[in-house]
C-alpha cells in the first residue's frame, strides 16, 4: 500500500471507492456519501494522504487521469525522503512543497494524550504564511488536490478539519473522519480505545479553535485568504 490514508472531501458513492481501491490499492473515504461522481472522476475533490513516496507512476497516471491536478506536499526537507516530483511533473501534475515548520505532531507528543495534541494543532495555526499558501494553492488548482504529509494524520487532518468546517459539513461528520485515519494507518492491528481518543481530539480542537477563532471562515480571512479564494475552495466541494 503506497499509502496510509486517502480521504476525499468531495462527495462520492461506495461504488467509485471500490473502483480506486482496485485500482492503486489506498484506502478512500467519503465524508459525505451523497451521489456519485460525474463520469467516475475525481473532478474538484480535495484528497488528503500519508507519504507518498512509494506510490508507482502508473498510480499517478491513474490519479491524473482521474482529474488530481496537483499536489501539496507538507512535510519539511528532513522528512523528505524519495523524491517523485520529477514523475508527478512529467506525468502533467503540480508539485507544490509547502512545508510547516517544526516536525509532525505525531513525532513530538509522544505522549498522545488529548491536550498536548490539540495543543500542537493550534499552534501549527499559528503559521499564518503556510496556511495562506495552502489554502490559496487548493482555491487555484485547476482540478483535484492532493494534500499530503508523513502520516495523513496530523497536518493533513488540521486541514481537512478546516477544510470540513469551512464548507459546513457537520461537526459530527468531520470528527469521525479525523477519527478514521487510526483505522486506515491501522488496519490490522486497530485499536478501538486509539479510535475513540481520535474521537476526543478532534472533538477538543474543534471546540477549541471555534472558542479562539469562531469559525473557519474567519480564521481562513484572519491568515489573509481573501473572499474569493474561499468561494473557489468551497465550490471545489461541491462540484461533481
Amino acid at each position: 500500500m503506497f499509502v496510509e490514508l486517502f480521504h476525499t472531501y468531495d462527495f462520492c458513492l461506495n461504488e467509485q471507492v471500490n473502483t480506486i481501491q482496485v485500482q492503486i490499492n489506498p484506502i478512500l473515504h467519503s465524508v459525505n456519501n451523497c451521489r456519485t461522481m460525474a463520469c467516475g472522476k475525481f473532478g474538484y475533490s480535495i484528497l488528503r494522504s500519508g507519504c507518498l513516496d512509494d506510490i508507482s507512476e502508473s498510480d499517478i497516471g491513474f490519479l491524473r487521469a482521474n482529474g488530481i491536478s496537483t499536489i501539496i506536499d507538507l512535510r519539511n526537507e528532513r522528512q523528505c525522503g524519495t523524491d517523485k516530483i520529477k514523475i508527478f511533473r512529467d506525468n502533467g501534475m503540480e508539485y507544490l512543497r509547502i512545508p510547516f515548520i517544526g516536525d509532525s505532531p505525531a513525532d513530538v507528543n509522544k505522549s498522545n494524550d488529548v491536550r498536548s495534541v490539540v495543543d500542537s494543532y493550534l499552534a501549527i495555526l499559528n503559521q499564518y504564511d503556510v496556511m495562506k499558501k495552502i489554502f490559496e494553492e487548493i482555491g487555484n488548482a485547476p482540478g483535484g488536490v492532493i494534500v499530503f504529509c508523513k502520516y495523513g494524520k496530523d497536518r493533513t487532518g488540521i486541514i481537512a478539519m478546516i477544510m470540513g468546517l469551512l464548507c459546513d459539513i457537520p461537526y459530527e461528520m468531520v470528527i469521525r473522519d479525523y477519527a478514521l485515519s487510526e483505522l486506515y494507518l491501522h488496519p490490522e492491528d486497530y485499536d478501538s480505545d486509539a479510535y475513540k481518543k481520535m474521537n476526543e481530539i478532534a472533538k477538543t480542537f474543534i471546540r477549541r479553535f471555534c472558542d479562539k477563532y469562531d469559525s473557519a471562515k474567519s480564521y481562513i480571512e484572519m491568515v489573509g485568504v481573501k473572499l474569493t479564494q474561499v468561494k473557489k475552495i468551497q465550490k471545489k466541494l461541491e462540484m461533481m
